[in-house]
């Protein structure tokens, strides 16, 4: 290692080959690398990041202020959100530049981050700033961590959805790899098709470290040849038809997305040497749990492409490509869609099994072919429930689980060591108290009187609403 001169800086400085990061020091790489992109195809472009921590983005805004002096030297300029809407709003500001005078670059490319709750509280923003669009060497990702187990959360998350209802299309890599490169497509997506792109992060993905091959400073995206834009256009202006920006943003722009990312080719579809009787769909985390499952039940590529299954991975999991989408659902009898919580995929590949007609293959998913339960959609798609619904599809037998340990102490959480919460949240003897999202809800699992909480910016208010209506008479 020494001779090859190899740095822990690598992760930031190294031009080509392989770099070990982490998954927030990969957040930190992507704009870098777009900047760098742009340079080397003499683009004269800015970069600006803005949003709220909170994990499993946790340490985003830490690892942004580590390397703030490359930052700099990248023309990246990060500025932490007061909230996560005012942070999108800032970002909706970046895709302006070009409407003012004398603007110092052609264009400013724009991250927005936060986690699923983030995504939640900032819609007004956000549908308000993607239906304006952005600007054509400008672009816009926002990047939602989704705590899918409710780790430090109050509930399990899926910010799909959110996004799907912004019109903004949805990309979800499987690696830290594909974080880097569908990161730098999702620039490219933005920039093509006048939208923000949503950018889906399963929380085990982003508390993920690993050895990635950086993209190349040359990378290009082919302008698809069988897609026209409008001949106004697909990014932001002013003035604008509220009417008109509609349509923009809710069929304009997704078609412009499905042939981008046709012509990108960045989705994975798996042929197999015999015909294709059955496939199997994953995105996103569960595509590394069917690998798992995959091995755990002795089957590996060969196996499947002797027997005929056809495999399929989108990258950008809302709106699907309709043709290589088709082209996976052709000729098979049975499906079986891998994914977490609700069935997106699943209920899209419905939709387009439904062009053909008496030869569309029979899906399942959240239910087998009985009605029954067969996938989880709450938490996240185990080994243990992958490996079972496979071994049904592939006809093998289902292998022995592996014993679950169940003994052991509960240790109930705890304030850390000198925190100030500790302390803030003691009520006087024979009071309640009402809390909010943080960590001082920990309280509540003590006896300190706290006996409920509000969403984050909320506290207190649903004493509004109990007031006139108890015999208590105050709380904290």
């Amino acid at each position: 290692m020494g001779e090859a001169g190899f740095s822990l800086d690598d992760k930031y400085l190294a031009t080509s080959g392989r770099v070990y990061l982490s998954g927030m020091q990969a957040l930190v790489r992507l704009p870098m690398l777009q900047a760098t992109h742009d340079r080397h195809h003499g683009r004269r472009t800015a970069g600006f990041i803005s949003g709220y921590r909170g994990s499993p983005l946790a340490g985003y805004d830490r690892e942004l202020e580590r390397a703030k002096a490359l930052l700099v030297q990248h023309q990246i300029h990060f500025q932490p959100g007061l909230n996560e809407d005012l942070a999108a709003t800032a970002c909706w500001g970046t895709q302006q530049v070009g409407l003012f005078p004398d603007p110092r670059f052609e264009g400013v490319f724009s991250i927005w981050y936060g986690k699923a709750p983030g995504l939640d509280r900032s819609m007004d923003a956000i549908k308000h700033a993607t239906h304006a669009g952005s600007a054509p060497l400008g672009g816009v990702l926002a990047i939602v961590g989704d705590d899918h187990l409710g780790k430090s959360s109050a509930f399990g998350h899926q910010s799909e959805y959110a996004f799907i209802d912004a019109q903004m299309p949805v990309l979800e890599p499987t690696s830290l790899g594909e974080l880097l490169h569908f990161g730098l497509f999702g620039f490219a997506l933005s920039r093509y098709c006048g939208s923000w792109v949503g950018f889906k992060l399963a929380g085990s993905l982003c508390e993920s470290s690993a050895t990635v091959e950086l993209p190349d400073a040359s990378l290009t995206w082919p302008t698809p040849p069988d897609h026209q834009p409008p001949a106004a256009g697909l990014h932001l202006r002013w003035p604008d038809d509220p009417q008109v920006a509609e349509l923009r943003a809710r069929v304009q722009r997704r078609e412009a997305a499905q042939a981008f990312t046709r012509a990108a080719g960045v989705d994975l579809l798996k042929q197999p040497e015999a015909p294709a009787r059955l496939g199997i769909a994953a995105r996103g985390r569960t595509w590394g749990v069917l690998q798992e499952a995959l091995s755990r039940l002795g089957v590996d590529s060969g196996w499947l492409s002797q027997r005929g299954v056809r495999l399929y991975k989108p990258a950008m999991v809302w709106p699907l490509e309709p043709e290589l989408a088709h082209t996976f659902l052709t000729d098979l009898d049975q499906v079986l869609v891998i994914e977490d919580k609700r069935p997106l995929i699943e209920d899209q590949l419905k939709v387009l099994a439904h062009d053909l007609g008496s030869e569309s293959p029979r899906i399942f998913g959240k239910r087998d072919a009985g009605g029954e339960p067969l996938l989880p959609e709450a938490g996240e798609i185990g080994l243990p429930e992958a490996t079972t619904a496979l071994a049904t599809l592939l006809g093998l037998p289902v292998p022995g689980q592996p014993t679950t340990f169940t003994g052991g102490p509960v240790r109930t959480p705890y304030f850390c060591a000198g925190c100030p919460h500790n302390t803030s949240t003691r009520v006087p003897e024979g009071h309640l108290a009402i809390g909010g999202i943080g960590c001082h809800t920990l309280a509540m699992f003590m006896d300190r009187g706290m006996r409920t909480f509000s969403h984050m910016g909320g506290e207190g208010a649903t004493w509004i609403g109990m007031a006139p209506f108890t015999g208590t008479r105050h709380v904290f």
